[in-house]
């Protein structure tokens, strides 16, 4: 189960350029049951990249609490900010986010960094490359690749972690 609390967080005023600040998010709560899968919508520049950004650990928020499977991964009041690799959540950006001086085979390969044993590790990476139809393209680089073999990679780089969560 997934808990958001009171989730806030704010960017400085760009047009403005003073201390003002805009609240992006602000007192957002939010509980999701485990195996549930949820649809966030609304116009660009609302937060919705951003709050995933924020539970994955790659944003921080200005406070609230958020909890995986009873795990606090943050908590602004009690100063808990778990690491993202700490908190286990596979992240794949509307952009791919690929590392462009990285294969298929190692862009997935950076996703099974957890694993320690070198040969399961290798044969993950290479299950999951095969399992989403990327064999022949393993030794390319995003540059040479469709948008749907982009975005396939990028999926099979978050789910080889075995996130606990799929943002």
């Amino acid at each position: 189960m997934l808990e958001l609390k009171n989730i806030s967080f704010q960017v400085p005023d760009e047009k403005t350029r003073n201390t003002k600040e805009i609240g992006i998010l602000k007192d957002v709560s939010l509980t999701l049951e485990d195996n549930q899968f949820v649809v966030i919508t609304g116009p660009n520049g609302g937060g919705k990249s951003t709050l995933a950004k924020i539970i994955a650990g790659i944003e921080k928020p200005d406070r609230g609490r958020i909890v995986l499977d009873g795990v606090p991964l943050f908590d602004s009041y009690k100063k808990i900010n778990l690491s993202v690799q700490e908190r286990k959540t596979g992240l794949v950006f509307q952009n791919y986010a690929l590392f462009p001086n990285m294969t298929v085979m190692q862009n997935v390969a950076a996703g099974a960094r957890r694993e320690k044993n070198g040969v399961k590790r290798q044969k993950m990476v290479r299950d999951f490359i095969e399992s989403f139809g990327l064999m022949s393209q393993a030794d390319k680089y995003p540059s040479e690749l469709y948008g749907g073999q982009q975005q396939r990679t990028a999926l099979a780089r978050s789910l080889v972690s075995d996130p606990n969560t799929l943002l």
